[in-house]
């Protein structure tokens, strides 16, 4: 229903499976030197199998622009950080967030919705 009413904030119909979580997060190795960025938490469906591979939860920056979602995701997660904004500028909110250097980027955001150009400016970010 939240995609309906707003599918340039919440880009899935339904959360993504485990079998998708899974495959996305398979080969992660993470380190402070190696961190995750991922952005376009949503719910978390991801997050959790992120989780299972970090060695501590300063390997992981998580941007949500939902801000219902952040607060939600913060409850799920409260050890890892998981802050509200625009994936168009992840650059700056990692370098805010002293992450560290990034290794892995998850992404789950819509692109195929969003508009060409803000899919444009996310992906050269």
């Amino acid at each position: 229903m939240a995609f309906l009413e707003n599918p340039l904030h919440v880009g899935a119909i339904s959360p993504s499976s485990p079998h998708l979580a899974n495959a996305m997060t398979k080969d992660l190795n993470p380190n402070e030197q190696n961190t995750v960025l991922e952005i376009g938490v949503g719910t978390g469906a991801i997050t959790k199998f992120i989780k299972r591979k970090l060695p501590n939860p300063r390997c992981y920056l998580g941007i949500e622009l939902n801000q219902k979602f952040v607060e939600i995701l913060r409850k799920k997660f409260p050890d890892l950080l998981i802050t509200a904004g625009d994936a168009r500028y992840a650059t700056k909110i990692a370098q805010e967030a002293n992450l560290g250097k990034v290794g892995y980027i998850i992404s789950s955001l819509p692109f195929t919705s969003l508009p060409k150009n803000l899919s444009e400016e996310i992906l050269n970010e």
